[in-house]
């Protein structure tokens, strides 16, 4: 039986390619690491406290490769790559974004159903299926839209690849675009591993009439 696939992207620092390619695997973060110190941060409006919601396995992706701000929050300046992912397509929900803070109290069903009301989405689901601490990591402040992000949370740690007490998740790597500024010297350590798994490499440069990134054959 065949498995439906979504095809995603993933910036990442070159410091991590060598593994991700080898492997075929993506790291799965806890979300401590997070850019945004509000991720899967719970208030407790009586004790006027935070937790951390603990447990989820999360990998965070994309839409598109050709996204100048990812480019340069995710992928080290333009310096590192973006990949072109497949994953299950039941695995993947994109994110929901609002203006509402995450409380113990909150009505995670209801934020859900509103933002994907008032948001256009191209990977229409339900969630009904996640558990609560699953929906939570869902959900993120709305200033954060311009991401569109998609992401695979995993509660359990089943199916997943543990090394050195790190959580991975297989994947299948289609395409490598490196960045506008990627040390094209370092390209002899990707290009043999590439071609041995038929995964096509692209060099993002620079538009010269607009604000924009365009992918070119190496």
């Amino acid at each position: 039986m065949s498995i439906n696939k979504t095809t995603l992207y993933k910036y990442v620092d070159t410091k991590y390619l060598s593994d991700i390619l080898k492997n075929s695997r993506l790291y799965l973060s806890d979300g401590r690491s997070f850019n945004d110190p509000f991720e899967l941060k719970i208030a407790n409006k009586k004790t006027e406290t935070i937790t951390h919601i603990e447990g989820l396995h999360i990998l965070c992706l994309t839409n598109s490769f050709r996204k100048k701000l990812m480019w340069s929050h995710y992928a080290n300046s333009h310096k590192g790559v973006c990949l072109t992912i497949e994953v299950p397509s039941h695995l993947v929900y994109p994110v929901c974004y609002t203006s509402e803070r995450l409380y113990e109290d909150s009505d995670i069903d209801r934020i859900i159903d509103k933002s994907l009301k008032n948001g256009k989405k191209n990977l229409v689901k339900s969630y009904n299926s996640l558990s609560v601490k699953q929906k939570s990591a869902y959900i993120k402040d709305a200033k954060w839209k311009y991401e569109k992000e998609y992401r695979i949370v995993f509660d359990k740690e089943e199916g997943l690849i543990i090394d050195n007490n790190k959580y991975y998740m297989s994947v299948k790597i289609k395409n490598v675009y490196l960045g506008a500024n990627f040390d094209i010297e370092d390209i002899n350590m990707i290009l043999n591993i590439c071609k041995e798994k038929n995964i096509s490499i692209k060099k993002m440069i620079l538009s010269n009439n607009k604000y924009s990134l365009q992918p070119k054959e190496l």
